[in-house]
């Protein structure tokens, strides 16, 4: 009978898990609403364009185009997206699938993670027992101020790391200290390629806890546990490679420069805002904790004060039981100082030696936001801890009869502090929000036929860092949503003020219309960056609330629209195609519109290209100019001539070929794409005499483009067929094959296995 009920209970209590992770996503998101913002911006709701974007080491969206590798990392996620549209899932439905996925994997994950490392100790254990304590580690997994935060934006790669850490931990202790199998060891890899495709810096960080983990029971382990480690390092290389050999092919960091930890000292110094002991021991510290719904109620209740100190006090209690599981807890208690220590950044007392170590210790600064960075392992101690907290007491026999009710409502009382689940209020209001109709229909007011233009956003981002629109109630707060509502290069005219045009400062980007009046002055610059539409959004917020310090930040955005368009009615040609309460549209006069690829017609020598783009372009109205840092005198001769004629395809964001013809003397080939080494154009000679244009004749142009020196050879060819490809691109396929051929064959020999197992019984 007692078999029976430890069977059904199980499932029951998985089943628990299901269901208020259906209970929370309905609360939180509703069906109505589109979840989107922060990081995510609209990604997930345009899947195919997504998947572009993740699937290409060159984003040309962003105009006028960047470096690509670090979006390589949402691949998986994106084709999930991708596959969840191709089947029909109404996007909406797909945001809420993925926050149901958020609760219920990472509590299921923490279930059996709990259940192995109770299972493994060397006592009799009831399986009920284990269970129970099993699914109370999955609910304060699941809620806790931590998840609070997590759960507060929309679900991306990021959130993988909280999802998968305790499924990794689970494989990782399986294999060492159970049982080594094929199926495992590739479960275990497979797993921690989903990993990879979270944020690199929380994937670093949970290597080095599987390793401290592994030199803490070195010594009770078998010699097979080696076969373990050296396969698996082997499999998840073979996983990953399509993340990694494009980032070393670019020998450079594919983050960009993004400064000393001198350089980042202010956003430690924000971060450390809420990450006091005191709060940490409620696993609180989040920088915008105080702009939630419930920070006073957590922070001036007594009754809510006092719940917030159970946990730790049940940790602390059960760290004084004397059990069995005392080199288990001590290691979890060890994690849990330790963690203290490095998400108290600037806090006293170990704020010295804290800043001693981001100071000094390379790449540090990569973890400036410690609170998001460390403190789910004090979430993932405390769940292990609480777990073996009712195990203890079980075991401490002397003392069962007095405390076994009291375990019943320790999942009540988790469920009682973290209240604001159940009740709506844990998503960012401005992030739930609904996309008006006009900008889901924008794409079908552009030339369907062409691809070789751009669009011109306006007025300047904010910083040139995002949107902040406002729809009726809504608002949109995220990234630059315009490339996916028209699925085309979209250029913020931010790049005007970060680019020193009239020696604007990012402030002219929040109020004011200096560059508004000025933008006139820039429109002759407009062809030289490949654009066709301006895009004038009327919808910018007056003003906006920024976290962590309510820092009501005026934003001049409905009068900037204003002024841009009385002053477009003056231009000549220009057709206003699109006018509507959010946005207006307008096309480029014929005449102003320069293909991706052109020849100049004019050189012009500058030192300071940027300058002499703003200002000399107007000059030079009816003439293609290109803009060097050297002079070149058979270029200008080239130029003085006849202009050779320029036919191009575009294949995809890092592969055209471009057709020449009337080839009579060197000339310059500009491609309107931001510079860089990567980019590499090839004369295409058949049979097989292609030629790759040197590195000395790929030079930048008009401050930010590529350009070419290309040069006849001595015969009479006056045709020229040339690739231009962006090289990184290589190499992410190169890995992808990889990848997939040691997925699909790994994926063939366990369903091998499995088949012969079946076989032989």
């Amino acid at each position: 009978m007692r078999n029976k009920i430890e069977t059904k209970l199980k499932p029951v209590l998985i089943g628990i898990i299901v269901f208020l992770s259906i209970i929370v996503t309905i609360t939180n998101l509703g069906f109505k609403k589109n979840f989107v913002g922060d990081d995510a911006g609209v990604a997930s709701l345009f899947a195919k364009t997504f998947v572009n974007l993740s699937f290409y080491t060159w984003d040309n969206l962003s105009a006028p185009g960047k470096l690509n590798v670090t979006s390589i990392l949402s691949l998986l996620w994106s084709s999930f997206i991708l596959t969840l549209s191709k089947l029909g899932l109404d996007v909406n439905l797909i945001s809420r699938l993925s926050y149901f996925i958020f609760f219920s994997f990472s509590g299921t994950g923490m279930f059996y993670l709990v259940t192995l490392l109770l299972k493994i100790q060397k006592i009799s254990l009831r399986k009920n027992l284990i269970y129970y304590a099993a699914f109370v580690s999955s609910l304060l997994y699941m809620f806790n101020h931590y998840s609070m935060w997590l759960a507060s934006f929309p679900i991306i790669p990021y959130h993988s790391s909280y999802i998968l850490l305790p499924w990794i931990i689970s494989l990782f202790i399986y294999n060492l200290q159970v049982k080594i199998t094929f199926v495992t060891v590739f479960a275990f890899s497979l797993l921690t390629l989903l990993l990879f495709s979270g944020n690199p810096s929380n994937t670093l960080s949970i290597l080095f806890f599987l390793i401290a983990y592994f030199m803490f029971i070195v010594k009770e382990l078998k010699r097979s546990s080696v076969i373990f480690v050296i396969s698996s390092i082997f499999f998840v290389l073979l996983l990953t490679s399509f993340i990694y050999i494009p980032v070393l092919a670019s020998k450079s960091n594919p983050y960009g420069y993004v400064g000393s930890s001198q350089d980042q000292l202010g956003s430690l110094f924000l971060n450390s805002t809420f990450t006091a002991f005191y709060n940490l021991f409620r696993m609180a510290g989040v920088p915008t904790w105080q702009n939630t719904p419930f920070y006073n109620l957590y922070n001036q209740n007594t009754f809510f004060i006092l719940m917030g100190f159970f946990i730790p006090f049940i940790v602390i209690v059960s760290y004084l039981i004397p059990t069995s599981f005392h080199k288990l807890k001590t290691f979890f208690l060890a994690l849990i100082i330790f963690t203290f220590f490095l998400t108290a950044g600037v806090n006293e007392p170990f704020n010295n030696l804290f800043l001693l170590i981001f100071n000094n210790l390379p790449y540090f600064e990569m973890y400036r936001a410690i609170y998001p960075k460390f403190a789910y392992y004090i979430v993932l101690s405390y769940s292990v801890l609480i777990g073996i907290f009712i195990v203890d007491l079980h075991l401490w026999k002397n003392h069962w009869n007095k405390y076994k009710y009291f375990i019943i409502f320790i999942p009540l009382l988790i469920i009682l502090y973290n209240f604001p689940f159940f009740v709506g209020k844990i998503p960012n209001k401005d992030y739930l929000s609904k996309i008006p109709e006009e900008y889901l229909l924008a794409y079908k007011y552009l030339d369907a036929g062409s691809s070789d233009f751009k669009i011109l956003s306006l007025p300047p981002a904010p910083n040139g860092s995002g949107l902040l629109l406002g729809w009726n109630e809504n608002k949109y707060v995220g990234p630059h949503p315009d490339r996916f509502f028209f699925n085309y290069p979209v250029l913020d005219s931010f790049w005007f003020i970060g680019n020193g045009f009239k020696n604007l400062d990012n402030g002219d980007s929040w109020q004011g219309t200096k560059f508004e009046k000025y933008f006139l002055e820039a429109f002759n610059v407009l062809k030289y960056l490949n654009i066709k539409y301006l895009v004038v959004h009327k919808d910018f917020v007056e003003n906006y609330i920024f976290q962590p310090n309510n820092v009501n930040v005026k934003i001049t955005g409905k009068l900037k629209s204003r002024t841009l368009i009385a002053l477009l009615k003056s231009v000549k040609g220009l057709e206003l195609i699109e006018d509507n309460i959010y946005f207006n549209l307008y096309r480029m006069p014929e005449k102003d519109i320069l293909a991706r690829f052109y020849i100049p017609e004019k050189l012009i020598t500058s030192q300071n290209q940027f300058g002499a783009l703003f200002n000399k372009s107007s000059k030079n109205k009816n003439t293609d100019i290109a803009i060097l840092s050297r002079p070149f005198s058979n270029l200008e001769l080239a130029a003085s001539t006849s202009v050779p004629k320029v036919n191009f395809l575009k294949i995809n964001p890092t592969k055209y070929r471009v057709k020449l013809k009337n080839i009579d003397r060197p000339f310059l080939l500009v491609f309107s794409e931001t510079f860089s080494p990567h980019w590499n154009a090839t004369i295409k000679m058949p049979p097989e005499n292609n030629l790759r244009i040197s590195e000395s004749d790929h030079l930048l142009v008009n401050g930010y483009a590529n350009a070419w020196i290309i040069k006849p050879f001595k015969s009479d060819r006056q045709e020229y067929d040339i690739l231009i490809e962006f090289e990184l691109q290589k190499y992410f396929q190169y890995g992808l094959i990889i990848s997939i051929t040691a997925l699909v064959g790994s994926i063939i020999f366990v369903f091998y296995n499995i088949g012969k197992k079946y076989a032989h019984k």
